[in-house]
């Protein structure tokens, strides 16, 4: 008698998964024409995918663990491997859950280095950039935030050690440099490539103003109204946001 598909993928999905075994499997759907040892290379092959998403997506935060101690990058993914399963259809969204990974062990287990994390963060926000949707009609006028541009201020030089890393510059190993900094990230509505800014506080200002236009505005010393409007001026320039209406002063506060 076949197998039903509902049972089937009930028993298969633990055991791609390395939580049943082959014996297992076998006895609840019955011999593979393929025999148990070629049965067996399944959950292999599904881990080897799993682990190489891992190891190309962070590879930044594999160089620091690495630097860290040598087999602290091996551990957490194989750990990140058996605990987390793949819930999209899309390869690359297994990686989306590692920073939450990551910080839920940093309460219980031995803490990873704050660049790995930082570095993981880095990763997924600029796949999440593009992949983003800009807002249309009245919603284009707020600064998207959240949504499809996002700020990050990091504690480490993270954005040119991890593309240095990506570039093949800087080797398995090395450590970005302890200084914090800010940037903006997101896909440009000109060109739609990644867009990684570091924003002045004017242009923080800019997306302030953005989100809450009715807001007053408060600038800080040697920071004019006019330094607003020319930073959001240089973000619509790079598809950082839409273009708008003339913005109109506010509180006093003159072009």
């Amino acid at each position: 008698m076949a197998t039903p598909l509902a049972v089937f993928f009930e028993h298969m999905k633990p055991f791609l998964e390395r939580r049943v075994g082959v014996e297992e499997t076998v006895r609840l759907l019955g011999p593979s024409a393929s025999g148990d040892a070629r049965l067996a290379l399944y959950p292999e092959l599904v881990r080897r995918q799993k682990r190489g998403i891992l190891d190309h997506f962070f590879a930044s935060a594999r160089a620091v663990c690495v630097a860290h101690h040598p087999q602290l990058w091996d551990n957490l993914a194989e750990a990140y491997i058996l605990e987390v399963a793949p819930d999209h259809w899309e390869p690359n969204h297994y990686a989306k859950r590692m920073y939450s990974f990551l910080e839920a062990r940093q309460q219980t287990k031995t803490p990873v280095p704050a660049a790995v994390l930082e570095l993981v963060d880095f990763a997924w926000i600029r796949y999440a950039a593009m992949l983003a949707a800009h807002p249309t009609g009245f919603a284009a006028s707020g600064s998207a935030l959240g949504q499809a541009l996002f700020v990050r201020s990091y504690s480490h030089e993270i954005p040119n050690f991890a593309l240095a890393v990506e570039g093949g510059d800087r080797a398995v190993g090395s450590r970005p440099e302890p200084a914090s900094c800010t940037v903006l990230i997101c896909r440009s509505r000109h060109t739609q490539r990644l867009e990684i800014v570091r924003p002045s506080l004017a242009a923080l200002l800019a997306l302030r103003r953005r989100d809450a236009p009715e807001a007053p505005l408060s600038l800080a010393p040697g920071i004019s109204y006019s330094d607003v409007v020319r930073e959001d001026q240089a973000l619509v320039d790079l598809g950082v946001l839409a273009p708008l209406p003339t913005l109109q002063p506010r509180d006093g506060h003159s072009p």
